[in-house]
C-alpha cells in the first residue's frame, strides 16, 4: 500500500499507517458502515463494533471451483448486516 494515503476517519477506525494491519478500506455508508480488509481481528469498542464471517460463511466448492457464494449465503449475510444496522447506539 505504498503511497496510498488514507482518509482521517479510515485512519482513526482502523489505525491506518504505513505498517499497518489494514491492507484496505472504504466507506460505504457515511460514518455508519466501512468494509476492511485485516490481517488480524480487532477488538470492538464503545464507539465502533467490528465482525468477520470468515467462518460463519463458507463457501460450499463445486468440482473443485472457488467462486463467491451461493446466493443463500448472501441473502443470510444481508439479512445479518441488516440487523446489525437497524442496531443504535447509546451515548
Amino acid at each position: 500500500m505504498e503511497g496510498v494515503r488514507h482518509s482521517p476517519v479510515l485512519s482513526a477506525l482502523f489505525g491506518m499507517t504505513e505498517d499497518s494491519e489494514t491492507l484496505g478500506a472504504a466507506q460505504l455508508i457515511k460514518e455508519r458502515l466501512y468494509f476492511a480488509t485485516l490481517r488480524s481481528k480487532p477488538k470492538s469498542t464503545a464507539n465502533t463494533h467490528y465482525f468477520c464471517t470468515d467462518d460463519e460463511f463458507i463457501y460450499e466448492n463445486f468440482y473443485s471451483d472457488f467462486g463467491p457464494l451461493n446466493l443463500a449465503m448472501l441473502y443470510r449475510y444481508c439479512c445479518k448486516l441488516n440487523k446489525k444496522l437497524k442496531v443504535s447506539f447509546c451515548c
